[in-house]
């Protein structure tokens, strides 16, 4: 049986990532199991924040650090006649702030003009070093071709960039490097077929995206191909590139029943390692984190715009050897409901040296119920609403739990974090009250709140990815980057 839940959670929540979850059992019910290597996940620790979740395991760690618990908003960064509207974090280097976004105003530009810019702008204050085209056509005919905002990722010797050019009958995802000194064109490539552009992975020389239907291994010095998967179902936006193998969530291969798994790709030449099941598992920043040859997968039901089914299956983080898909330990946090106004949870992790952090966002009365429910209904709600920890750090040896902590007003944080030397930061979802602040600062040694900053609203509902890099915390916000420090 299926039923249908409010649109104005289902909506933020789908759109946040927020799966796994469902319910109203305490977060960290059991772990099982084994042991991995606990050493620093060295290749995410960048100082500057290149991709969107900071290097390219997306475990979600800034060596570098943020601004802690006490924050202004410094500046933003704009991007003159852009606009990026993804949820993928910004781009930042050690010598600037880097993006990408559509023209914003085609129709006051004369002759009418549409595609996209890339933006190089200052650390410092968020002046304009320089602007250049990924692509611009003039006339009314080319109103389609740049249907999307583009995507990038940063590496030490260009800025990558992805869009979709759409034509009469088909449409390319288009591949290109600008130089990182002064935004001159490096190279192009393009894929037919391609449905979306999904942001790139760059590391040791290769760039990994995913597009038309495989992943792709480019070189980062003249953009040719140097493998191409089988064509597959990938559930993901963002490839999880360990040392060996990169790893991806999917639906299954092309010639194959639709399954949910988690398959390992051997870096050198894109052959299949390893394929091993998982739980229902979907949402904007569902991608796995690989680090020190483990793979960290958060398991779970998306929160999508219609239907949610009646009974939900317990929902779980895992640890995997990235080497064969075996499992290390499972830590449960969500017991099997069978009550759909319950669902939520997360679908991401952020890993450091020892740990593994978790954010929960589970529904409240007026998320679920809307306001036109009874008394009856909401006395009902609450009664068996979610009330344990909206954040948990567990043990990255045996996944016990390390801490849990209560940000206030419920389960209500994004799944997407980030953590530093001190720090774990989170987003909170807006709610009503202006005063409610939507930036938090966890301490990682205790799980205590360490401060609250910026506004209890966002125009985008606050879904979006962010990066920590060098003291600030940097945030798209559709025009620009907004840095707080």
């Amino acid at each position: 049986m299926v039923r249908y839940a409010r649109r104005e959670f289902l909506t933020a929540a789908a759109a946040a990532g927020v799966v796994s979850a469902a319910g109203c059992t305490d977060s960290g019910s059991s772990s099982d199991g084994g042991g991995f290597n606990t050493e620093t996940p060295e290749a995410d620790a960048a100082d500057n924040w290149r991709m969107r979740r900071g290097g390219p395991g997306n475990a979600g760690v800034s060596s570098s650090g943020g601004p802690g618990g006490d924050a202004d908003a410094a500046f933003t960064a704009e991007f003159r006649n852009g606009i990026n509207l993804g949820y993928g974090a910004p781009t930042v280097g050690e010598d600037a702030i880097y993006g990408v976004g559509r023209v914003a105003t085609p129709y006051e530009m004369e002759p009418r003009t549409f595609g996209g810019y890339a933006f190089r702008l200052s650390r410092e204050a968020g002046s304009e070093e320089w602007r250049v085209p990924v692509e611009l056509r003039e006339g009314e005919d080319n109103l389609n071709f740049f249907p999307n905002s583009p995507k990038t990722c940063l590496g030490p010797d260009g800025l990558y960039v992805t869009w979709i050019r759409r034509g009469e009958s088909s449409q390319d995802l288009v591949v290109q490097a600008h130089a990182r000194d002064d935004g001159s064109r490096q190279w192009r490539n393009a894929f037919p077929g391609a449905a979306s552009a999904l942001e790139p992975v760059v590391d040791d020389g290769t760039l990994y995206l995913l597009g038309a239907a495989r992943l792709l291994a480019l070189s980062t010095a003249d953009g040719s191909r140097e493998w191409a998967s089988d064509e597959f179902r990938y559930d993901q936006t963002v490839p999880s590139v360990g040392a060996d193998a990169v790893v991806v969530a999917n639906r299954g291969f092309a010639d194959e029943e639709a399954s949910r798994q988690v398959t390992a790709f051997d870096r050198a030449d894109g052959s299949v390692r390893w394929s091993e099941p998982t739980g229902i598992r979907n949402g904007l920043h569902r991608a796995p984190s690989v680090v020190d040859g483990t793979v960290y997968l958060a398991e779970g039901i998306t929160i999508t715009v219609g239907a949610v089914a009646e009974e939900l299956p317990p929902f779980s983080i895992r640890a995997l050897d990235a080497a064969d898909g075996s499992e290390g330990w499972s830590h449960t946090y969500k017991d099997r409901t069978d009550h759909w106004m319950m669902a939520g949870g997360t679908t991401s992790v952020a890993v450091d040296g020892s740990r593994v952090y978790y954010g929960l966002l589970y529904p409240t009365a007026a998320q679920a119920l809307g306001r036109q429910a009874s008394e009856a209904d909401y006395e009902r709600f609450e009664r068996e609403a979610y009330t344990g920890a909206s954040m948990v750090a567990l043990d990255r040896a045996d996944g016990s739990v390390v801490w849990t902590a209560d940000l206030g007003n419920g389960a209500q944080v994004y799944s997407y974090l980030v953590v530093d030397d001190d720090y774990v930061y989170a987003k909170r979802l807006p709610d009503a009250d202006p005063e409610r602040r939507q930036w938090v600062a966890v301490e990682k040694a205790s799980g205590e709140v360490a401060g609250r900053f910026g506004s209890g609203s966002a125009a985008d509902g606050g879904r979006r990815a962010f990066g920590v890099a060098d003291g600030a915390l940097y945030e798209h916000v559709g025009d620009g980057v907004r840095v707080w420090r």
